[in-house]
């Protein structure tokens, strides 16, 4: 039985608990089964973003589906900073990198803000997410920050809590 010897990680929806059953997405079940090389009897890690991190048994492994079940909370529920990120959006690859960073930092939202001089006012909210997720996993955060749709900088300082900080850089 592999116990978890690359310790692997994997973002789910689903509640857990122990002795319940999570069923993984087919692209989490081919990451599973054809890229990590996992088996019935594995263990890996799960988190939701609300209930820590668990050590589940891997039940079922076919093509298109996998069933784990959670055992043992490996480590505890924990919320992020309170930090936000605004950044006016950039090129998609240059934003996936933001995303990325910022939830490896323990940011806990990240709020693409419109200015005068936005280049890329379009964000791909959806991959963000899934960049966030990625990122989660890897580096052993057990929240994953929420993204926002784009908004216009004078919008967001319009409706800023007042009893909340704001630190400006700029280059």
């Amino acid at each position: 039985m592999n116990e978890m010897r690359e310790h692997i990680r994997l973002y789910v929806e689903a509640p857990l608990a122990a002795g319940g059953e999570v069923s993984l997405s087919p692209g989490q079940t081919h990451y599973l089964r054809n890229v990590m090389r996992q088996n019935t009897g594995d263990s890996i890690g799960l988190f939701n973003g609300s209930d820590g991190e668990w050590r589940a048994i891997i039940r079922t492994l076919g093509k298109q589906s996998c069933t784990l079940e959670p055992q043992a909370q490996i480590q505890p529920q924990r919320q992020n900073p309170d930090l936000w990120l605004l950044c006016a959006p950039v090129k998609r690859t240059r934003m996936e990198l933001i995303a990325e960073k910022a939830t490896e930092l323990g940011v806990r939202e990240i709020h693409p803000v419109l200015t005068t001089y936005t280049s890329a006012p379009r964000v791909n909210v959806d991959r963000l997410t899934a960049i966030m997720i990625e990122a989660a996993e890897q580096c052993g955060l057990v929240s994953v920050p929420s993204v926002r749709q784009p908004e216009k900088l004078q919008t967001v300082l319009d409706r800023w809590p007042h009893q909340r900080r704001i630190l400006f850089c700029d280059e």
